[in-house]
């Protein structure tokens, strides 16, 4: 009998924060003289614009004191409303039934033993998928575009299965064919490593119109918080934290290409942190990349969620991609390159 999806990851979708031309509402005087004494978790520039995020605002920073809030980053107190510890264990619960699921900090995924996508839905592997038949006309699905996502026994790095992604472009949109997996928990000061073999398809460019990702860590309680690959120039891998927007590039006129047609193993780590954050990443046993800078957008960032696959095609592009992954590994500790 199939396990029925848990209901905490019925929304797992990531929801984009418009800070520019999202909505804005003028504050009153009595908010603006309270936001003139506050600290700001963070103050950042992005299209010209100043922000700041105060007790969990987004506030778009104007002259003379005055400031227009334009988004929620995340609800103060949502660690206490969404985590307990119990006996030593760390749970997330479900806002719904109540119900505890352990959070984890180590996960492995082979794509063995399972007939179908769908099969991979439990639990204790994966949680959502944006090629899913079943919800064509929920937002943040791409099934119409004719992207999907197949356990396939085409190509595998060990074993015989692996997850083979396949998204076309979209004119207007950024498009993607991924799968989600939450119930992880990295916070603050904590060290994310992933280990995986990934065979990206022969295709003219990878960065055509200028992104395509393969992991994003994310969170559920933060509007648009993360930090993923994503390929730049030359066609090599980089880092990139979403807000403040923040890119972790390799070496210009060093950058390692990352090679079509062929299985590579990427090694990537991510330290948690503000002052102290840091990247690296190794491909086929090379380090191609170490930068130190900004990880997490505020200290309370908790990601709880990996998104992996062809997280985005840039709008526009003109071609589409296809690519397969196995041998998964997520840790807290350091994993062999």
């Amino acid at each position: 009998m199939k396990r029925p999806h848990p209901p905490l990851f019925v929304l797992l979708a990531a929801i984009v924060l418009v800070l520019v031309t999202g909505c804005r509402d003028e504050v009153s005087a009595e908010t603006r003289a309270q936001l003139q004494q506050a600290e700001p978790e963070l103050e950042f520039q992005q299209d010209g614009a100043s922000f700041a995020v105060i007790e969990g605002n987004v506030y778009r920073v104007l002259g003379g004191g005055n400031y227009e809030m334009v988004g929620r980053l995340y609800e103060p107190g949502f660690h206490a409303r969404n985590f307990v510890e119990d006996s030593g264990t760390l749970y997330q619960v479900d806002p719904g039934s109540g119900q505890r699921y352990a959070v984890t900090r180590h996960f492995e995924e082979g794509f063995e033993g399972a007939g179908s996508v769908d099969a991979l839905m439990s639990a204790e592997r994966w949680h959502r998928y944006n090629t899913d038949p079943k919800r064509v006309n929920e937002s943040h699905n791409f099934y119409k575009l004719g992207n999907r996502i197949q356990l396939t026994r085409e190509k595998a790095h060990s074993g015989h299965a692996s997850l083979r992604f396949h998204a076309n472009p979209d004119a207007n949109n950024v498009s993607k064919a991924s799968i989600a997996k939450g119930i992880l928990y990295f916070a603050n000061g904590d060290d994310f490593w992933l280990s995986g073999w990934f065979y990206i398809e022969d295709t003219p460019s990878l960065t055509d119109a200028g992104a395509f990702t393969l992991f994003d860590l994310e969170s559920s309680f933060m509007e648009y918080a993360g930090i993923r690959t994503i390929f730049r120039r030359n066609d090599s891998l980089a880092f990139e934290l979403k807000m403040p927007k923040t890119q972790f590039e390799q070496e210009r006129g060093k950058e390692v290409p990352f090679p079509t047609g062929q299985w590579v193993h990427l090694v990537a780590h991510v330290h948690l942190g503000i002052d102290d954050g840091q990247v690296e990443l190794w491909q086929d046993g090379r380090q191609v990349l170490s930068r130190r800078g900004r990880t997490i957008p505020v200290a309370a960032t908790v990601y709880d969620r990996l998104e992996l696959g062809i997280t985005a095609i840039a709008q526009g592009s003109k071609y589409d991609k296809v690519l397969y992954v196995d041998d998964l590994v997520i840790n807290d500790a350091p994993l062999e390159n």
